[in-house]
């Protein structure tokens, strides 16, 4: 088969792909739009206004129907960024909070979701750190269907990332001055927050991703400065590695029993695709590909590769082995895959 009729076979395909869904620049640097693409095709959503180099943090929900993001458009991003809720397939756009942590939500079905809110700092004693306080108060709020947000639970610490949502469950990552750790918190209020597991080197866990009953993420290994992708059972706490990388950040991305993870290749970089046991190499590129969404099926990976002064955004067919660049921009942020009318 020659070149454009693989071209013509891989565009055909396209057409029963599902729609990546990301943010770039509008015509402002105070404008961002939100747009749906696969190879040979855009269509713009719509807009947000934000802060100048400020790219909303945005989350799509598993239904595919749902956005949520976050937008910094004051001073502060720890106390002034706003909450949206965008039905994809109007691009209606409705402000649901203000005052909310400028980081990414989680997104859930019927535009419900799960976001945080400084809701207090702790002032540093004298000379005790070099910033103005020692710690917050992070509240994790649910936002329901009607827009209204109830407080599920508030954890002092020095940073709070929320890591994934299991079942009835919102998966969030501690980082206090004694341990950094895992906990869970009921999206019911049917228990109070558990502690899951510690991170095995520290504040270093990063990538997080909740597939099944897991949550994959990256941390550096214990005394050393090698790294690792790791799994949590979050059903028994229990933590296991499942590839060491050296000297490579992984940037693992999961979707069902597999994830996908960077590492150096002969020439340059390699994505690749393992399942805890075996990896199967996916791509070689002499960028670093670094995995920002993939499908539920794990067969199209979103991935971003870094120019000197610009980004490409990139959409990879695992089944065809076919990589497309979408576009190249000076900023942009992924929320997923969604399927579109």
């Amino acid at each position: 088969m020659n070149a454009l009729a693989l071209l013509f076979s891989a565009l055909v395909a396209a057409e029963s792909s599902p729609w990546l869904i990301w943010s770039q620049q509008g015509p402002s640097d105070a404008v961002s739009q939100l747009v749906a693409g696969r190879p040979g095709q855009t269509r713009r959503i719509g807009s947000l206004p934000v802060r100048p180099d400020h790219e909303p943090r945005l989350a799509l929900s598993k239904d595919g129907a749902w956005l949520l993001a976050t937008t910094s458009t004051g001073r502060d991003p720890e106390l002034g960024a706003t909450l949206w809720r965008i039905r994809l397939l109007t691009g209606e756009a409705t402000r649901v909070a203000e005052g909310v942590s400028y980081s990414k939500p989680l997104a859930l079905p019927d535009g419900r979701g799960v976001f945080l809110r400084v809701a207090a700092f702790t002032p540093a004693a004298a000379e005790s750190s070099p910033l103005d306080f020692e710690g917050r108060t992070v509240e994790v709020q649910a936002l329901d269907a009607d827009g209204t947000a109830k407080r599920l639970a508030a954890f002092d610490c020095l940073g709070l990332h929320l890591a994934g949502v299991f079942g009835d469950r919102v998966v969030v990552y501690a980082v206090t001055r004694d341990e950094a750790s895992f906990h869970a918190v009921s999206l019911s209020g049917s228990f109070p927050p558990r502690r899951l597991a510690a991170t095995p080197a520290g504040p270093f866990a990063r990538d997080f991703s909740v597939a099944g009953s897991r949550l994959v993420f990256a941390s550096l290994r214990p005394a050393s400065r090698d790294h690792a992708v790791y799994a949590l059972d979050l059903d028994d706490g229990q933590l296991r590695v499942l590839v060491e990388t050296g000297a490579d950040e992984p940037m693992p991305l999961a979707s069902g029993a597999r994830f996908v993870y960077t590492r150096r290749g002969g020439a340059g970089h390699e994505l690749l695709s393992s399942n805890g046991e075996t990896a199967e190499p996916q791509l070689a590129t002499r960028g670093l590909p670094v995995a920002l969404a993939i499908d539920g099926a794990g067969h199209l990976v979103a991935f971003r590769k870094q120019l000197s002064a610009a980004q490409q955004l990139w959409w990879f067919d695992a089944t065809a082995r076919q990589a497309h660049r979408l576009e190249t921009l000076r900023h942009f942020t992924v929320a997923g895959f969604a399927e579109l009318p």
